[in-house]
């Protein structure tokens, strides 16, 4: 490895994540494919992360360590972006872990595209990956189709990990600075930006369902709501402005994002009162035709109605899905 140029950069971002940092970078330093990278930006972390990260620096030639004053999640990703000496990238949360074969897979699909995706998996902490899922092929969609597919969260979404991407769309698009929605206000130009894009239905990017975090969210601030809506609405316009075929699909987006800032919400007068907002503009969009887009699949109908209905039923849906998370991943120990 020492001796081979790398053909692509996985970007770790991190910030006071030390509980889980050694598994995120045991997992990239575990793959197959062995032409790569690791760039790691400690976003001012205040626990052991920095060290931990050094640490992986002094043992692995390939491993950057950059670390910087706190400024967010975007500024980390941007940095690692510009620090990055390859021409292909991909995203991995600190607190997230990877298949040996993400890597191999991902550069796979660049031979006849311009990004390359493979699914993503929930996971409990005490995950361990079943080597023998080798079944796996791809699918070449052009930008209108991948913005479709992306909307309606058939294969992928809009998270930035799983993706593997070329240098120069990451720099012509970066993440935008201080938006706590920053996937959702940029992946889709850089699909759109995109000739081929190769879609993996094997899932290889774990999102871990962590027992400190899988069940705790931060409250609800007019800030994110704010960010989401932007973001929902511009990526809304792109789609009916440049690709009017699959308008219906930006329209579901939006209602999703709107629906999904409601998980936030702690249950305070406050939030009640936002919620009627929320609610208003919610049903706005579902009049608009997502419930009788036969491409929404029943699942999110329900979701989106029940979100809809009322404050009481929404908070009552967000708590039982706690429950079903806790239940599934957390009380395995």
């Amino acid at each position: 490895m020492l001796e081979k140029v790398p053909k692509l950069s996985v970007i770790v971002p991190v910030y006071n994540g030390d509980k889980f940092l050694d598994n995120c970078i045991t997992s990239i330093l575990r793959q197959t494919y062995t032409y790569y990278e690791i760039v790691i930006i400690d976003d001012g972390s205040t626990d052991n992360s920095g060290k931990i990260a050094d640490g992986f620096a002094e043992r692995y030639e390939f491993v950057k360590v950059f670390h910087q004053e706190n400024m967010g999640l975007s500024v980390a990703r941007n940095i690692g972006v510009i620090k990055a000496r390859t021409d292909y990238i991909t995203f991995v949360d600190a607190d997230d872990i990877i298949s040996e074969r993400m890597l191999e897979r991902l550069i796979c699909g660049m031979k006849n595209a311009d990004m390359s995706i493979i699914g993503m998996k929930n996971v409990g902490e005490d995950f361990k990956e079943d080597i023998n899922e080798n079944v796996f092929k791809f699918i070449i969609l052009n930008a209108e189709e991948a913005l479709e597919d992306m909307c309606y969260l058939n294969h992928f979404g809009v998270s930035a990990c799983g993706k593997l991407f070329k240098k120069e769309l990451l720099l012509k698009y970066p993440f935008p600075e201080g938006h706590m929605y920053e996937d959702l206000a940029t992946i889709y130009k850089i699909i759109g930006d995109c000739n081929h894009i190769a879609v993996c239905d094997w899932k290889g990017y774990y999102y871990v369902q962590h027992i400190d975090f899988g069940i705790t969210r931060g409250g609800f601030s007019e800030a994110k709501w704010k960010n989401c809506m932007v973001a929902a609405q511009e990526l809304e316009q792109y789609i009916t402005t440049k690709f009017p075929r699959i308008i219906s699909a930006g329209r579901f987006r939006l209602a999703h994002s709107i629906a999904s800032v409601t998980k936030t919400f702690l249950g305070g007068k406050d939030d009640r009162k936002v919620y009627k907002e929320i609610q208003t503009d919610l049903r706005n969009v579902l009049n608009e035709g997502v419930m009788h887009d036969h491409n929404v699949k029943i699942y999110y109908k329900i979701k989106l109605l029940i979100i809809s209905s009322g404050f009481v039923p929404m908070r009552l849906a967000w708590r039982l899905y706690d429950l079903w998370m806790a239940k599934r991943w957390l009380i395995k120990r």
